[in-house]
């Protein structure tokens, strides 16, 4: 279902090459204010001139170049299709603690393992959305491993602002929950996902008017009570999932009962 290939303009050893090269220079324009502040100093107090030097120590520095090139990477590769909202949660912690050094063994390193985990990833990323969250779909109560071709998520936080259009709460979860929505199922199509595109459409098409919005995968119509009714329009990709779903949910389900 994922290609493994890294979709980059420069190879894996150009990006490890140029990160060496930036904290090495980096290192070096460091070391050289701290000649030209030791000259001014000898000279006299004050004359070296007021937040003249980086702010960041080269630890520091190298640290955050690891963690936006780890980022940069990543997203050119399929992975982001197959991590739900609290995975890419995760790795972003990952990398804003202690992000490994960006080298071509550690890219390599990681790469074959997360592929190797890629579709159990993508299944439990489906579970975790459908089966575990408080969603609150009334139209799949009964449906235990399956997803419906109609949802409703209760509580969906669409403001009504009185008689005005209505507009989808922009909090991190409720954009993430209709993002993860949005990313398995242009998956399943094989199609690239694009964070917060659905939400912005969604978004969009309630100011020009109106309560719905449709395209060639939903139709969603938002109520001043707060749910969205969302139909799922292509059965093939309800199946699709629902296989996968399946095929994950069973063992798991049956472990915890």
């Amino acid at each position: 279902m994922f290609d493994q290939n890294l979709a980059l303009r420069k190879s894996l050893e150009d990006l490890c090459n140029a990160r060496d090269a930036a904290i090495q220079a980096y290192t070096d324009a460091r070391r050289l204010l701290n000649k030209a502040a030791a000259e001014l100093s000898a000279l006299g107090n004050y004359l070296w001139p007021y937040d003249s030097e980086p702010r960041k120590t080269v630890e520091e520095f190298t640290k955050e170049v690891d963690a936006r090139m780890w980022r940069f990477a990543w997203d050119k590769t399929e992975l982001p299709k197959v991590m739900d909202a609290k995975a890419r949660s995760e790795f972003d912690t990952t990398l804003n603690d202690n992000p490994p050094p960006f080298t071509v063994a550690n890219v390599r390193s990681a790469l074959v393992g997360a592929y190797s985990q890629a579709e159990e990833m993508f299944a439990r990323g489906l579970y975790e959305m459908f089966l575990t969250r408080d969603m609150g779909l009334k139209t799949n109560a009964r449906e235990r491993v399956k997803i419906p071709r109609k949802l409703i998520w209760v509580g969906a936080y669409v403001d009504s602002w009185g008689s005005g259009p209505l507009r989808f709460s922009y909090s991190t979860w409720h954009v993430d929950r209709l993002g993860d929505l949005d990313r398995v199922f242009k998956a399943l199509a094989g199609l690239p996902y694009h964070p917060r595109e659905l939400v912005t459409a969604l978004t969009q098409a309630w100011a020009e008017g109106g309560n719905l919005y449709e395209d060639q995968f939903y139709r969603i119509r938002g109520y001043r009570n707060g749910n969205l009714h969302i139909e799922l329009k292509q059965q093939a990709l309800i199946d699709k999932a629902n296989r996968i779903l399946a095929d994950y949910a069973g063992p798991v389900l049956a472990a915890a009962a």
